[in-house]
């Protein structure tokens, strides 16, 4: 009886191509930091010319900021922003009510996006399609399943 067992090749094959899509799965957000969060869509800025504060909507796009991106044990975590770094002028969160929540400075960090792994899907069956049938064609023979 033939065994058929899967090639470690396939399996390193697919790693390889799961950690390129996250290596280009980042980005540059600028934004202020309000209660572990940093606040990027944009609501003005107060005009003043020896102060400028900018102002970002409370109700906007937010990302939950990762301090201990560093530990080997928690890394990069999806969805979230890292080392943020201040560069620029006074902030401040402010709700649709004008209320403002914080003072704080511009920071911008680096973006590590949400990886939709479900459309990504299609795309690693045919790959591991195309490769298993080169495959079993290299191998010149026929698998049989005996009952």
């Amino acid at each position: 009886m033939k065994i058929f067992v899967f090639p470690f090749s396939v399996l390193f094959f697919c790693y390889i191509i799961s950690s390129s899509i996250s290596l280009f799965a980042q980005g540059t957000v600028q934004g202020c930091i309000y209660n572990g969060r940093i606040y990027v869509t944009p609501n003005g800025d107060d005009g003043n010319i020896y102060y400028l504060n900018k102002y970002y909507s409370f109700e906007g796009t937010s990302h939950q900021i990762n301090y201990n991106y560093g530990n080997p044990a928690i890394g990069h975590i999806q969805c979230t922003v890292e080392n943020p770094q201040d560069v620029g002028p006074g902030c401040r969160v402010r709700t649709a009510a004008g209320i403002f929540l914080n003072t704080n400075r511009v920071n911008n960090a680096t973006l590590i996006t949400c990886l939709p792994l479900d459309d990504y899907i299609p795309i690693l069956i045919l790959i591991l399609g195309v490769i298993g049938f080169f495959y079993i064609n290299s191998k010149k023979s026929t698998i049989l399943i005996k009952c």
